[in-house]
């Protein structure tokens, strides 16, 4: 047992500074309050810090008492996990962690993280007012009727929606929910700031005939596509 050393471990916050991009959209929010707005929509590519700029104006929301409350909308229980692992460990950096609970438990939690198919069973047992702030995840799925039905229901003090994919193939417009928006960075932007590694795309040369597989406004036929593409050869 001579051989081992003790060693003491040391648990502390690391340090964290936002990226140029998320602070000049934490500003175009605050302007657009100012002005009295109350719906938003950051519309970033994936990897690019969409979480992190929820965090950030959330947790200067709930400084100015505007925020008890926070409703995070996820499309899947692995984002309704993942989120709320990250919650709960990056509002130590804001000296959160020890006034707000994070879960989804909605009568005890001060942040809920549930996933679109719970509360489109539950939304209609809650007030109106539940939540000072409601974020939702991967917002181009916000038109969804269900999904519409939730976001409707209640009245925040901010409504923020977030994607990386703000053009949907049914060509349903995101600004029936958010509001007008802009983007705030392009893909290509991001590549060239070092932000996310280039992209390389290869294409796959096929005899498969894909005319015949029919698109139904939202996506393709399953069963075209179990019979044209998943094929043996």
């Amino acid at each position: 047992s001579h051989n081992f050393r003790l060693s003491q471990k040391v648990s502390v916050s690391r340090k964290f500074e936002l990226f140029g991009h998320q602070e000049n959209v934490l500003e175009g929010i605050q302007k657009e309050r100012d002005k009295g707005h109350t719906s938003f929509l950051v519309v970033l590519p994936t990897g690019t810090g969409k979480t992190e700029i929820l965090i950030a104006d959330y947790s200067k929301e709930f400084k100015a008492g505007r925020a008890d409350k926070i409703l995070v909308m996820v499309p899947s229980r692995q984002l309704k996990t993942d989120h709320i692992a990250k919650l709960q460990f990056r509002l130590k950096d804001y000296h959160l962690s020890d006034q707000i609970s994070v879960g989804q438990d909605i009568g005890s939690d001060s942040v809920i993280i549930q996933t679109y198919s719970w509360l489109s069973r539950h939304y209609q047992k809650l007030p109106f007012d539940a939540f000072d702030y409601i974020a939702v995840d991967e917002a181009h799925h916000s038109v969804a009727p269900t999904v519409q039905k939730v976001i409707q229901h209640f009245n925040p003090n901010t409504l923020i929606g977030f994607t990386a994919t703000d053009q949907r193939l049914d060509e349903k417009k995101l600004e029936m929910v958010f509001g007008k928006y802009e983007t705030s960075l392009s893909l290509q932007s991001a590549i060239e700031k070092g932000m996310l590694a280039p992209i390389k795309a290869f294409r796959i040369k096929s005899n498969i005939d894909l005319s015949q597989v029919r698109f139904n406004g939202r996506d393709y036929l399953a069963s075209d596509l179990q019979k044209t593409v998943i094929v043996p050869s």
